[in-house]
């Protein structure tokens, strides 16, 4: 299963994975080899990636929309120009079409992978974000601050070790 993460400056990261659990609009949905077709809305949360080596990432995403095809055939490219578009060379050095493989595509506002995040400020930032939630008076600032506090606390789960041991 590939998992590709799309921002609106193309593709940011290309993994090789066993598992992954997406933050939907839904709730949390967790997708493995051969799941059916799905399109969903990814709601500001973190996404986690097992790898094939085994190992769990994290990735902070922000609001965007989630698809999930089985047996598919993907490469990305950018239209404009027709070549493989990434930030990152290692995926355009590693971007082989992998047949009827299930591909996981997340398009998304923003991206913060884990190893990037202060666990500090991240703590300081969730724990303001709270805060500010509890205070909120009108319906707007409690729709604000709420969206506030789901971000911070995806950026400061990211900082923890084990984010989930399936």
């Amino acid at each position: 299963m590939r998992v590709y993460i799309f921002n609106s400056a193309g593709l940011v990261k290309m993994y090789e994975a066993e598992h992954a659990i997406l933050p939907t609009i839904s709730g949390l949905v967790g997708v493995f080899d051969n799941h059916t077709t799905l399109v969903t809305g990814i709601e500001p949360g973190l996404l986690a990636i097992k790898e094939k080596t085994g190992t769990w990432t994290s990735v902070v995403v922000l609001s965007g929309v989630g698809l999930v095809k089985k047996n598919h055939t993907f490469i990305p490219v950018d239209i404009k120009k027709d070549y493989v578009f990434s930030a990152d060379p290692q995926i355009e050095k590693g971007l082989q079409p992998l047949p009827n493989t299930t591909c996981v595509i997340i398009l998304v506002k923003g991206v913060e992978f884990s190893d990037t995040i202060n666990a500090d400020q991240a703590l300081a930032a969730y724990t303001e974000a709270q805060t500010k939630l509890a205070n909120a008076t009108t319906k707007k600032e409690r729709i604000i601050a709420k969206e506030g506090e789901k971000v911070t606390r995806a950026r400061y789960k990211a900082t923890k070790e084990a984010i989930y041991s399936i």
